[in-house]
């Protein structure tokens, strides 16, 4: 599967509102002026499972994971009614709270070169890969990505707000340059997993949730969530 872009409808599924209300702020490229002073940068850089731990990552994860309705019922709309019209109806399994990425001025946000079903990061293949930018995304803020498995052809997956990728981050090696560019980028990534791939005795956990990749763990089921 080569990496396809498509558009929405940023009013219908407005995340940049829903962001800038979680940090105060209506300038989300310019988070990065808000850090806590004691917070360095370069500390993303420490290595896998390091790069998620800012203030602004905690925020977010710690609101999400204690109920937040709001956010809740546009990710699982948006995946219902935006990502799996575009794969199959037999796609009904995605990953439970997104992945979170906030690239500093300075910094990464993903630290190592890898595809998601490596020995590190373990997650079973099948998985189909959803990239959502909340910021631009361009050049050292974008996720850097070969086309095809094994092809080394990095580019970057530039993109805005109001746009997404549908891609293959399950084969496909993928990396952050350091981002020099004046702004942070906030982006978020997601897996769906198609129901023949779906095995619930997968024993393998998630490299930086330490989550098992089964249903009620990892994924959850449409339908089987309140939203």
């Amino acid at each position: 599967m080569k990496a396809r872009k498509f558009n929405y409808n940023t009013k219908k599924y407005d995340f940049y509102n829903i962001f800038s209300e979680l940090y105060n702020t209506d300038d989300l490229h310019n988070l990065h002026l808000k850090l806590n002073e004691s917070y360095k940068v370069e500390d993303g850089l420490n290595g896998l499972g390091k790069d998620t731990d800012s203030e602004f990552h905690m925020l977010f994860y710690d609101k999400v994971r204690s109920g937040w309705q709001e956010f809740n019922f546009l990710y699982q709309s948006f995946i219902k009614e935006q990502i799996i019209p575009k794969i199959s109806d037999e796609v009904n399994i995605f990953q439970t709270f997104p992945s979170y990425r906030i690239q500093y001025p300075h910094s990464k946000a993903i630290t190592t070169v890898h595809c998601d079903s490596d020995e590190n990061h373990k997650h079973p293949n099948g998985e189909i890969n959803i990239l959502v930018p909340i910021t631009t995304m361009y050049d050292t803020s974008a996720v850097w990505a070969e086309s095809e498995p094994g092809c080394g052809d990095f580019k970057p997956m530039n993109c805005v707000y109001g746009e997404y990728y549908i891609w293959n981050g399950n084969k496909c090696l993928h990396y952050n340059k350091s981002n020099v560019t004046e702004n942070t980028r906030i982006s978020m990534d997601f897996r769906v997993l198609p129901n023949k791939f779906y095995n619930n005795q997968y024993s393998k956990f998630s490299a930086t949730s330490k989550k098992k990749f089964i249903i009620g763990d990892y994924y959850s089921k449409i339908g089987e969530q309140n939203v």
